[in-house]
């Protein structure tokens, strides 16, 4: 299952209200958006229901020194100003608009993907069990393996991005690009594809699998283009009086 995460928006790198920060209260204000994150609140910084309050808080981000200290305060005090943080009237520190900048979809959410592929293997086993069961789709037809554990993961990762389509297709599609692609990491290569959807998410017209096919294709490519930058590096070179030295 994948791990926890919050969305980093590459807007932040030129946002008036934080680089006016110094650099170690832009590392607290990080700090707070990863402990909300792991809160999971709408942007509340709580332990269950209850607040925490800045002690608690310094203590949750592993914060030792009295610089790091004075920077979490500084930086809660400009934000709460800025209009990034605020107080409620319960005293819990809440991370402003969280819900519309952070907000992460129920489909996406890991109980969600857990029950699509819950039912995805459920109705593998259901096409397993002989002539009285559904045909495959034209897809998956004349796969009769099963799927390894690194199959389920990458279907795992694909059925995880909103708009994906579910069924079996997806692991009939799957082992095609493994038969085309047996250099790429399909694995790694569908984790950093689905989180280019969090900026490009799927659309009805969108072709999930030509797009994957596509994205394999330029990983190739750009594999082949490190292993030859090694090779060069092993090629023996004339320089200016003739002499042949290698790199």
């Amino acid at each position: 299952m994948p791990l926890p995460w919050i969305k980093y928006w590459l807007e932040s790198l030129d946002d008036p209200k934080l680089v006016r920060l110094s650099l170690a209260e832009r590392g607290a204000w990080w700090g707070i958006l990863g402990l909300a994150g792991k809160c999971d609140a709408g942007g509340a910084i709580v332990s269950g229901s209850e607040p925490l309050d800045l002690d608690e808080i310094a203590e949750a981000l592993h914060i030792r020194t009295a610089e790091e200290r004075q920077a979490l305060e500084s930086m809660v005090q400009k934000m709460e100003k800025r209009g990034s943080l605020a107080w409620n009237d319960m005293h819990t520190l809440t991370v402003v608009h969280w819900e519309e900048r952070q907000r992460i979809p129920p489909s996406a959410r890991p109980e969600s993907v857990r029950d699509r592929v819950r039912r995805y293997r459920e109705r593998r086993k259901e096409t397993s069990k002989g002539d009285a069961a559904l045909p495959l789709p034209e897809a998956a037809r004349g796969d009769a393996a099963p799927p390894t554990s690194e199959d389920n993961a990458v279907l795992e990762v694909w059925f995880g991005v909103k708009g994906f389509p579910q069924g079996d297709a997806a692991l009939g599609f799957l082992n095609q690009l493994k038969a085309e692609f047996p250099d790429v990491d399909i694995l790694e290569e569908s984790k950093l594809w689905a989180a280019s959807k969090l900026s490009a998410p799927l659309t009805r017209g969108s072709m999930p699998f030509k797009q994957l096919r596509s994205w394999m294709m330029k990983a190739r490519e750009f594999g082949q283009k490190k292993i030859k930058k090694v090779d060069d590096r092993d090629k023996y070179n004339g320089q200016r009086y003739g002499h042949m030295v290698k790199r």
